[in-house]
């Protein structure tokens, strides 16, 4: 077998891409932050040329431009050689034996409008004149650098949508809103969260290859993901919750449910005192402070949580001595509402169970349902009810017969309560913005229903949604409850 044979079977398709992907998203960077110094440039820029060159300000903004330019260039060249074991377009092309003809478009593109010649000549220095006199600047207009970057996002796109699969372009969206709003970019934009977070959660599995087999991953890394949600949802509260349970406790109160939620400002709360920080810090006791710890939440939320049989899985980690490893690697994974928001912490999960299910041969696409085919399934439930809704007291009934992250619930409530969003702008005004919604689900059944991995997956991205029996949208605190008693899914 030859050398460049050999590497392309080496090599890990998924590390491939998600480095490829990374490489992608600084090109991207790279061109923004350019596209944002020459627009202040512009701005600053007087015409006059003797002024300009007094203008230390201007100078320095064309400087940093400059600069950024050539490392854009230097990127994109990069990117269409055609070196094996290298971070290139056609290497991976040839390990995913699919999209060769785009990667030799795309390698033809930089050849053709002298972007590698300009690398070679003007900014590695690997191609040198024998006389200066032989030496002629290469000028590279920005629209061509626009269309090669544009060109080289289109590619990485449809690697993704072969890689990740449908998840893909939902995870470009919500992650563009985040990586790039601060320069207000063009539409076209990339997601590196989802996926990055998706692969460093997945890479958990080389710590437990050889204590669990590849169909039981899941029984770790999915209940720990929960967990680790969890952790960072209730993480500015907890200590009002402890200081608030202090107190009742004082006062021989019993019943304090309905006060910690008010405390915690969701449906459940953590009366433990540890998080994922301190179980850490007294390693020698930490199977016991995690089970303290699972022990300490909310009623509802240990229901979720003892679907996974997590402690048995608990004393197998820790008698592998896997267990401060494993806590570690989540406790470094931010999963906080401020980073990663309900709709994208679903993707998340989704991406893993697909992963899990691939590792089965099962089919993963039964498990990931687009949010624009969500967002139209609420419409037409909604479709007719409007004005009933707006109006005061009125109780509704939302039923999900196929719930899986709770999807369905938290977007017919943000329809309205909040309205239609598009990359986070309003494109439809909300039906009664002062409404009080409760979402309930069903309780969970032993041989059908909803997998444990789905109703995790509800706890893990619907962090402000209650579990019952029962799913309602309440208009009026002094309103009757209807109740009725779904059959599966809420």
């Amino acid at each position: 077998m030859g050398k460049k044979k050999s590497k392309v079977l080496r090599t890990d398709a998924d590390n491939l891409v998600s480095n490829l992907r990374g490489e992608v998203g600084e090109i991207i960077t790279t061109w923004l932050l350019m596209r944002d110094l020459m627009s202040q440039a512009a701005r600053l820029a007087s015409g006059e040329v003797e002024k300009d060159m007094r203008n230390r300000e201007l100078l320095f903004l064309n400087l940093l431009a400059d600069k950024l330019r050539d490392e854009l260039i230097g990127r994109l060249s990069e990117l269409a050689e055609s070196k094996i074991g290298q971070l290139t377009f056609q290497f991976t092309a040839q390990k995913l034996r699919a999209f060769e003809r785009e990667a030799q478009e795309f390698a033809a593109f930089i050849v053709r409008h002298r972007l590698r010649d300009k690398r070679n000549r003007d900014i590695s220095h690997k191609q040198l004149p024998e006389q200066w006199s032989d030496h002629r600047n290469i000028d590279i207009p920005y629209r061509i650098l626009v269309r090669a970057v544009a060109l080289a996002l289109r590619l990485m796109k449809r690697i993704d949508r072969r890689v990740l699969g449908p998840a893909a372009p939902y995870s470009w969206r919500e992650a563009r809103k985040r990586r790039y709003s601060f320069m207000s970019p063009p539409r076209a934009g990339y997601m590196l969260l989802p996926s990055e977070i998706v692969s460093f959660l997945w890479g958990i599995a080389d710590l437990i290859r050889d204590t669990f087999k590849r169909g039981k991953y899941q029984d770790v890394i999915l209940p720990l993901t929960v967990l680790r949600r969890l952790d960072c949802v209730l993480a500015p509260t907890k200590e009002k919750v402890l200081r608030r349970q202090a107190e009742l406790r004082d006062k021989k109160l019993e019943n304090l449910d309905a006060q910690l939620r008010k405390a915690s400002g969701f449906a459940f709360y953590n009366t433990s005192r540890y998080d994922f920080e301190k179980l850490l810090a007294d390693a020698p006791h930490l199977a016991a402070n995690l089970r303290n710890y699972i022990a300490g939440f909310s009623l509802n939320m240990r229901e979720v949580l003892e679907k996974f049989d997590f402690d048995n899985t608990i004393s197998k980690l820790d008698e592998a001595g896997l267990l401060f490893q494993v806590l570690e690697r989540f406790k470094n994974v931010d999963l906080h509402p401020e980073k990663i928001d309900n709709p994208t912490m679903g993707t998340i999960f989704e991406e893993l169970i697909r992963k899990f299910n691939e590792a089965l041969n099962e089919n993963p696409g039964e498990h990931f349902t687009p949010r624009d085919v969500v967002h139209l399934l609420v419409d037409l439930m909604l479709a007719g009810d409007q004005d009933r809704i707006r109006r005061k007291g009125v109780v509704c009934t939302v039923y999900d017969p196929c719930c899986g992250s709770g999807g369905m619930l938290m977007i017919t409530k943000e329809h309205i309560t909040v309205g239609l969003r598009r990359n986070s702008e309003i494109i439809r005004a909300p039906f009664n913005p002062g409404a009080e919604i409760h979402l309930f689900r069903p309780a969970p059944r032993s041989s059908r229903g909803t997998p444990a991995a789905a109703r995790a997956k509800s706890a893990a991205s619907s962090s402000s949604t209650t579990s019952s029996r029962r799913s309602s949208l309440s208009r009026s605190s002094s309103s009757t409850t209807r109740e009725s008693q779904p059959t599966s899914g809420s």
